[in-house]
């Protein structure tokens, strides 16, 4: 490759084209400015300079309010885009994963899952009625909210209704004896 040749260059030694009588730099910077110092004072003070550096004032003012502005948006968006990481605002700036996608939740957290798969064929008939006796007694409850007319007679009816049905309920759950693998445990809770 060959290497750039500047032949302006007052600091080249060999430099062949050069007016220039000494080899300083400063030297020779300092003898045009005071050759030429009756011009710089002229064009110093004229119209058209001073016009120059009002221009030039306004435009530094106007660029240090620009980076100004700059900075503080800059400061705004970075706030937003780091409350929008923790708080979304609607269901289209959700980037999460919703717990209802339970596919993709059930592979990320856990393996040994397996989903409850209740069976229904040993229910006892006394369970049943309790139940419905319960439903019952909580639909009259709402229902003599909505009609005062019958209110009294409809909210005494559906609390007896409630209380027989809970009572029933409670005492079949505590005589229930279930016959699982546990039984080696007692009726304690496993650690």
């Amino acid at each position: 490759m060959t290497s750039s040749k500047n032949t302006n260059s007052p600091h080249l030694e060999n430099n062949k084209n050069s007016n220039n009588n000494s080899n300083d730099f400063q030297d020779d910077w300092s003898s045009f400015i005071s050759e030429h110092s009756q011009d710089f004072n002229d064009i110093e003070k004229s119209k058209s300079a001073k016009e120059f550096e009002k221009h030039a004032k306004r435009e530094d003012k106007r660029n240090i309010k620009r980076k100004e502005e700059e900075a503080r948006k800059n400061a705004i968006r970075n706030l937003r885009i780091e409350r929008e990481i923790f708080l979304s605002h609607g269901p289209r700036d959700n980037i999460r994963s919703s717990w209802l996608d339970v596919d993709d939740t059930m592979e990320e957290y856990s393996d040994d899952f397996v989903a409850p798969n209740p069976h229904f064929k040993n229910i006892r008939k006394s369970v049943v009625i309790l139940w419905l006796v319960l439903l019952v007694g909580i639909a009259g409850i709402i229902t003599s909210a909505f009609i005062p007319i019958i209110a009294s007679i409809a909210a005494t009816i559906s609390i007896v209704f409630i209380i027989i049905a809970g009572v029933g309920l409670l005492m079949i759950r505590k005589d229930r004896h279930d016959n699982n693998d546990y039984s080696d445990y007692g009726n304690g809770a496993r650690v």
